[in-house]
């Protein structure tokens, strides 16, 4: 290397920071994408969890049901009501072209769906038919349909 060509420290100082700041930003940038997919999979994962339960309960009000007795049955669970940290909502859906129904639990931010199906011998039905927030829920038989509502 020559020791007569001009290179200021400044503009050596200013070009390290420079790549500096781009190196460190885009470490940011792929870690928080990193933990962004960690988080979607970990609502993922909770909520497949929480969906076997729901259907579980739901299986076990339809069996009681065929039994006959009693007349009316009222199951009352708690669920988590967030998914680290995101609220989801429960709906049910026809698997068309079956006898079967789907439950489906979902949240918004992030964006993450998961459903169960399941096959009931009886109905089931969300009070108000949309879908209700997930948490405290409670399952009735009147006598016709089970009928699932926020307890």
């Amino acid at each position: 290397m020559r020791e007569d060509r001009g290179l200021s420290t400044v503009i050596s100082y200013v070009l390290t920071l420079g790549v500096t700041g781009i190196l460190i930003t885009g470490l940011l940038v792929a870690g928080g994408d990193i933990v962004g997919g960690q988080r979607q999979a970990t609502i993922d994962s909770q909520m497949q969890v929480v969906g076997q339960q729901i259907v579980s309960d739901f299986e076990t009000a339809d069996q009681l049901s065929r039994d006959g007795t009693p007349s009316t049955i009222v199951l009352s669970r708690s669920y988590p009501d967030r998914m680290t940290g995101a609220t989801y909502m429960v709906h049910l859906e026809d698997v068309s072209g079956t006898t079967k129904q789907r439950l489906v639990l979902t949240t918004e931010n992030p964006d993450v769906s998961v459903s169960v199906t399941f096959d009931t011998y009886r109905d089931i039905s969300i009070s108000g038919g949309g879908a209700i927030r997930g948490g405290e829920l409670s399952i009735t038989f009147d006598g016709t349909e089970l009928v699932v509502d926020d307890a």
